[in-house]
């Protein structure tokens, strides 16, 4: 019976994360009462409920028309990108390996390289915060739970005493 009632947990799981939004105290009597699950079994839901999770993307390199001067935006340069998403819950993808209900970083890595093509800036500031804008918006349309963002530039400035500068941003 125990090892049923496993089974079924990760099934209902997966139905769980389609109300996680509406879950109530009422669902929760409901499953229990109507669908037979044990208040061990709904226990663990409510904590799946309170997980946090993030994923980071690390020295994500973007080629980006940077520079205060005109000849120094002449020439694309590489920049290091950091991206931090923090969910409010567990992603659907923990539960059912779907890649659909996740972000894609491979996609994401093409979109900000598409999106950088498209524009010149003159400071990282700038590129942090239109960089930023689009992750918000893209990610609303994908996942439209809570997600916080951090994000962080690095470049390589030619200057002779500095050989890094960067700028952060986030929610």
């Amino acid at each position: 019976m125990w090892m049923t009632e496993i089974d079924d947990f990760f099934i209902w799981q997966e139905r769980f994360i389609d109300i996680t939004h509406m879950a109530s105290y009422y669902y929760f009597i409901y499953y229990e009462q109507e669908c037979g699950y044990s208040s061990q079994i709904i226990a663990c839901l409510l904590c799946f409920l309170h997980m946090n999770s993030q994923l980071a993307l690390e020295k994500l390199n973007l080629l980006v028309k940077l520079g205060n001067s005109i000849e120094e935006r002449s020439l694309p340069q590489w920049v290091s990108v950091q991206i931090k998403f923090d969910f409010s819950s567990l992603p659907a993808a923990c539960i059912n390996d779907q890649l659909n209900d996740t972000i894609c970083y491979a996609t994401l890595a093409n979109e900000l390289q598409q999106f950088c093509d498209k524009h010149c800036f003159k400071l990282i500031e700038a590129l942090a915060y239109r960089l930023y804008q689009f992750l918000k918006k893209k990610l609303f349309k994908i996942i439209p739970d809570q997600i916080n963002i951090f994000l962080c530039i690095t470049k390589n400035p030619q200057l002779t005493k500095v050989e890094q500068s960067s700028f952060s941003i986030s929610d």
